[in-house]
């Protein structure tokens, strides 16, 4: 069986960050309890004297550094003259990640994305050749999720009239205003893969050394998708792994481990790449509503699921949880249950199941994905090897696949006047 990592994150703006005796226990607990990385949040506002000497104190502890750079708390200079998220009534998105709380940057705004890629290279090429894994957090919630609401600022509708310009499909940029408009979907899919794969370019160019996470999540809210409002295959293609982010508060407790064992499968199939699983901490329900017990049980389940590690995080915003992680029981034992999950069988997959992204953006009702998963599910219990596939994947396809297209699917169409 492959090792599988544990790691946990830090956010540059927790207590545990800025104390420096709580941040050497912590690293002496992790690596003795069979930790592989630590990873740092990054900000752009930042020291970067502070940022070297963690990363010198987490190498000498003999844990791999991992860096999750918060892209969306503009310095100064950037945020002067950038554009935010709006909604469809003009209001600005108030969101951000930390300490900073600034708005949410356009995702479409050049200039943001200009210096972005600027800051990318100049981190990268500081740490060249020391291996670091880099995860880009401009989301919603750090996670590459948004709901169909945003994207109503100026900078975005031009982008988007162009774009339907280029393609001369004809009609104007007010269809924008629909939350799930099908062109305005394909636009932003277009959009966000090319921003993370130019990130990706970047970093590596910079340090060919870098490897790279991808942060999906799953989404609930009423105007999102099921899947968060995701391409996930396109959103996946420049990572060596996925960081997948089971939405904990919109799951019955004792439905979770279910859950997760059956999502992170779907994220490994679709993603073609290994899936770490996120467990949350005290600043949710999580701990507090699952127990340590519960944990343990979801993390298990995520390993019957195909999961190839744990990334845990929340766990270090005071000092007095992460002053000794062991009030938290599971820590201690993460890793014996890592070694000693069996891992699900890969059998040969002849045949393939799709799961269209435009199912999910266009009708968020719930369960639409528990139908299909039984469709497949139904297939599966009469012999038929089948693997899930995302649209993005279906030209790599092997010459001659068999395709199952279950019903309710909605498929993507290119007959326009």
């Amino acid at each position: 069986m492959a090792h599988r990592e544990l790691g946990l994150c830090v956010w540059d703006w927790d207590a545990t960050w800025n104390d420096d005796t709580a941040f050497s226990r912590l690293l002496a607990q992790l690596a003795g309890w069979g930790f592989d990385y630590l990873e740092l949040g990054v900000s752009w506002r930042g020291s970067r004297s502070a940022l070297d000497r963690r990363i010198a104190e987490l190498e000498r502890s003999g844990l791999r550094v991992h860096l999750r750079v918060n892209l969306q708390d503009l310095p100064d200079p950037v945020a002067a003259t950038a554009e935010w998220s709006r909604f469809a009534d003009g209001s600005v998105l108030e969101t951000g990640y930390g300490s900073t709380r600034q708005p949410l940057p356009s995702l479409f705004d050049p200039r943001v994305l200009d210096a972005q890629r600027d800051y990318l290279a100049g981190l990268a090429g500081t740490y060249r050749g020391r291996g670091i894994f880099y995860t880009f957090g401009f989301g919603l919630h750090f996670e590459y999720k948004y709901g169909g609401w945003i994207g109503f600022e100026p900078v975005a509708v031009d982008r988007f009239a162009l774009w339907l310009a280029e393609r001369e499909f004809g009609g104007e940029a007010r269809s924008i205003a629909e939350a799930h408009d099908a062109d305005w979907l394909e636009f932003r899919e277009e959009w966000l893969a090319a921003k993370v794969d130019g990130f990706a370019a970047v970093v590596r160019e910079a340090d060919p050394s870098a490897r790279l996470s991808a942060p999906l999540g799953e989404s609930f809210r009423p105007e999102s998708a099921e899947f968060g409002n995701q391409d996930i295959f396109g959103l996946s293609r420049h990572a060596d792994r996925v960081v997948f982010s089971f939405d904990y508060d919109s799951h019955r407790v004792d439905d979770a481990p279910r859950a997760v064992e059956e999502l992170t499968d779907v994220y490994r199939e679709l993603t073609e790449r290994p899936v770490l699983v996120e467990l949350d901490g005290p600043t949710g329900r999580f701990f507090t509503g699952y127990g340590g017990s519960g944990v343990l049980a979801t993390a298990e389940a995520a390993f019957r699921g195909g999961a190839s590690g744990l990334n845990v995080a929340n766990y270090t915003q005071r000092t007095e949880w992460s002053g000794d992680l062991a009030q938290f029981e599971f820590f201690p034992r993460l890793r014996e249950l890592a070694d000693s999950v069996e891992a699900p069988p890969s059998p040969l997959h002849e045949e393939r199941f799709l799961l269209s992204n435009w199912t999910y953006y266009l009708d968020t009702r719930p369960g639409v994905l528990a139908a299909q998963l039984a469709q497949r599910d139904r297939l599966r219990s009469r012999g038929v090897p089948t693997r899930l596939i995302s649209d993005g994947a279906v030209g790599g396809a092997p010459v001659g696949t068999v395709i199952h297209v279950p019903g309710g699917t909605r498929l993507r169409t290119e007959e326009r006047g």
